[in-house]
Parts: structure tokens; C-alpha cells; sequence
């Protein structure tokens, strides 16, 4: 076999190192590629592979290095003719070469992530959390006006001064307060309510906002048609509070739910037939017979367009439970707002996954201190819609709920000081 594709890779693989220190052009010249292309064995080749291999073990984090320096020492190991393990006889040396170049050059990618990942936590992160919250409220000025102007967003105020709030509360509850109205008023409001002048302050939010209405819609009128469903099959309901096993058949049968409700482009008389053989066929699946008799198939059929026409008590029940259980996420349940200076823990990369190591973020992540405080809510909120009865669709209102709370979270961050308390003192 010619040794110069694997010489073209070995160059390569030395571009990839420069780049990851390209102001160091003092060392630039420790791998040199005359050297490679001059090669002339495929022994001679693997050595210069061993010294690239050793600077990307200077360049890595620890943890990432310790799979490069073990492939240095199986290399020289094979180079001293000690073999490489049980498996040695069964890889040529053309195939230890190729796939060990293949391997560093993969190596040096990971290194150049975590570089990357290193600046956008380190740099960026702080950065933008020291002059985003300054950008957004200029950029809302010259929208509206400026925000101490007691006439800026008259929509926002006129909301706030609705809000009831006791004398003497403090910051903390007089956010609570804030959540709940947020919820309350403007994200599930009752339709008996009447319309509402979005508040400026969300300005931005309209897309998401909606994504979330969607979201909680769907998940009020699935979660209904899931109980029939389990009443058809003569099953007890408790069944949808327990966990939705992955690709299991109750969980493919949902899925088909999901897409067949959300195929509203469709004419009325077909929309409705799909969502029904789709609800049909989610009886079926807690049918011990896999089976329901013409009565039970044509009562449940009727039922489920009274669900898609909103005309259905356990729609109305499930309205009023999906409201407490949002307010309830936003105001109790959620984890504390940590620093926002630094980047979620999931993005250090190359950290050690040793026993003490995990067990360490284990209790970080127990005692509160932990970055993935979006995990946290969202294992929480997928619990309590679990006991609600909502299993069917948990995991996509934990999202919506963690969505609307971090909605209101950046309002309160960016105008509590100038917009929300004057306008609640006020009121």
C-alpha cells in the first residue's frame, strides 16, 4: 500500500493542531510536514503520528487526553513489536495506520469544540449578560419611548394596574403576583374574558407565545380524548398517570394522536375522521382484546368531535387543572434563578467521567447549585402533569410551561425597576 494518502491525512491533522493555537507561530514548526512528505515507511510514518499525537495531548482538556496518550503508548507498543492487545492480530498495520489517523484528526475536532464551547463560556456569556439586558431595553425605547415616561406602553401599564397587591409586599412576592397574572391573563385566559391588548413588554414573544396556546390547546383536548379512549377500553384512568415508555405501542399510538390533531389544513369531515380513528385506535391499545364493540366505537367517535368542537366538560375541567398546574410550576415549583454569567455546565467539555466526578455533580445538581436548571423544572413540571392525568402530552407541556416562565423571568429582569413597580404602586 502507497503511504501517501495516509501522508496527505498526517499533514492535514498537523493543519488542525496549528489552527488551534494560531498566534503561537513559535511551535508552529515542531510538526513539520517536509518531514512527512518525505517519508519513506510506513513505520516511519506511525512515529510522526506519535508526535502529533503528543502535542494534541498538550493542547487537550485532562479528561480528553488520557484516550490520546493511551493510543500513544499502544502505538509504540506495536512499534517495539509488544503488540497492542487481544484484537492486534486481527488489525493490519495499513489499517492501525489509516484508523488511527482517522482517529486523531476526530480528536482534534472534539479539541476545537471545546475551545470554542471555552471562549462562549467564558467570554461571551459573561459579556452578553452584562450588556444584553442594556441592548433589549434600548431597543424597546426607540420602539415605545422611554421607559421612566409614565405614558411608554400604556398596554403594559393598564395590565399591571389590574394586578391585586397587598401593602407592604416585597420584591419576591410582588413577582409571584406577576406570574400568576402573566398565566392568569394573558397566556391561558379564559375565552370568556374577552380580548386583551397584548402588553409591550412582550413584544417579542408574540411567536412563542403562541407556540405555547398551541401547545397547551392540543394537550387539553389530547388529554381528553385520552381519557375516553381509556374509559372505552374499560380501563381505570389512573393508567394516564403512569410513564410513557418510549416507542411503546401506547406511545406510537400517540404519536398518530399528535399528528392527526395537527393536521388542521385538512377539510372538517376528514380532520375529524382522522382524529377519531387515531382516538379509536388508542382504546384499542388498552383493549385486552385489542378490540371495542360497534356501541363503544361509535360513542367514542361522537365524543371526540364534541372535544375538537370545545364542547365538552372534561375539556372545561382539564382548562381550569392546566391553569392551576401552570401557575402552581411558575410560582412554586420552579428551581431558583441562578447566575446567568456563565454557560450551563453541559457545555464544559473533555470533563472527567469518573465515579467521584459524577458523584459530585450528582449532589450539585440535588443541592440546587447545578446550571441545568432547565432539566430540573422540567422533570418537575413533567411529574406534575403526570399526576394530573396528562401523561399522554407531559413532556410538551413541560416544555410550554418552562417556556412561559422563562418569558416572564426576562420581563421581570428587564422592567421590573421601570415599567412593573411604579405600575403596580399605582395601582
Amino acid at each position: 500500500m502507497s503511504i501517501k494518502p495516509a501522508a496527505d491525512l498526517l499533514i492535514e491533522l498537523h493543519k488542525a493542531l496549528r489552527a488551534l493555537i494560531p498566534s503561537r507561530q513559535d511551535l508552529h514548526g515542531i510538526l513539520q510536514d517536509s518531514d512527512v512528505r518525505n517519508c519513506q515507511s510506513r513505520e516511519q510514518l506511525v512515529t510522526f503520528c506519535v508526535k502529533a499525537a503528543q502535542s494534541l495531548s498538550l493542547l487537550e482538556s485532562e479528561a480528553r487526553a488520557e484516550s490520546t496518550v493511551a493510543w500513544i503508548h499502544l502505538a509504540q507498543s506495536r512499534s517495539a513489536g509488544g503488540g497492542g492487545g487481544d484484537d492486534d492480530q486481527e488489525e493490519s498495520p495499513d489499517q492501525f495506520l489509516v484508523t488511527s489517523l482517522l482517529y486523531l484528526l476526530f480528536k482534534s475536532e472534539l479539541c476545537a469544540k471545546d475551545k470554542e464551547d471555552f471562549y462562549f463560556s467564558s467570554i461571551w456569556v459573561p459579556e452578553l449578560a452584562r450588556v444584553g439586558p442594556t441592548i433589549a431595553r434600548t431597543a424597546f425605547e426607540k420602539q415605545y419611548g422611554c421607559l421612566f415616561d409614565p405614558s411608554t406602553a400604556p398596554a403594559t401599564r393598564q395590565w399591571l394596574k389590574s394586578i391585586t397587591r397587598a401593602n407592604g409586599t416585597d420584591k419576591l412576592n410582588t413577582q409571584i403576583q406577576i406570574k400568576k397574572a402573566w398565566i392568569s391573563d394573558i397566556v391561558l385566559r379564559d375565552k370568556n374574558a374577552g380580548n386583551m391588548t397584548l402588553p409591550e413588554i412582550f413584544y417579542l414573544d408574540q411567536i412563542l407565545l403562541q407556540s405555547i396556546r398551541m401547545a397547551v390547546r392540543m394537550a387539553v383536548a389530547g388529554s381528553a380524548l385520552g381519557i375516553y379512549a381509556c374509559q372505552a377500553a374499560g380501563q381505570s384512568t389512573d393508567v394516564l398517570e403512569h410513564d410513557l415508555e418510549p416507542l411503546s405501542e401506547l406511545d406510537v399510538r400517540r404519536t398518530t394522536l399528535v399528528k392527526a390533531m395537527g393536521e388542521r389544513f385538512k377539510d372538517e369531515a376528514t380532520y375529524e375522521n382522522d382524529v377519531a380513528e387515531s382516538v379509536v385506535g388508542l382504546a384499542r391499545c388498552w383493549q385486552p382484546s385489542n378490540n371495542l364493540d360497534a356501541a363503544n366505537e361509535e360513542l367514542l367517535r361522537s365524543k371526540t368531535r364534541r372535544v375538537l368542537a370545545a364542547d365538552d366538560s372534561v375539556v372545561e375541567l382539564l382548562d381550569g387543572r392546566m391553569k392551576a398546574s401552570f401557575i402552581e410550576l411558575l410560582t412554586l415549583l420552579s428551581p431558583p434563578l441562578v447566575s446567568t454569567t456563565t454557560a450551563p455546565a453541559e457545555m464544559r467539555s473533555g470533563r472527567s467521567t469518573d465515579v467521584a466526578a459524577a458523584a459530585a455533580a450528582a449532589v450539585s445538581s440535588s443541592s440546587g447549585n447545578s446550571m441545568s436548571r432547565k432539566g430540573a423544572f422540567l422533570s418537575r413540571a413533567t411529574s406534575l402533569f403526570r399526576s394530573k392525568g396528562m401523561t399522554l402530552f407531559a413532556s410538551d407541556l413541560a416544555l410550554a410551561a418552562w417556556n412561559a416562565l422563562r418569558v416572564i423571568e426576562v420581563a421581570i429582569l428587564l422592567y421590573y425597576d421601570a415599567i412593573m413597580e411604579p405600575s403596580l404602586r399605582a395601582g
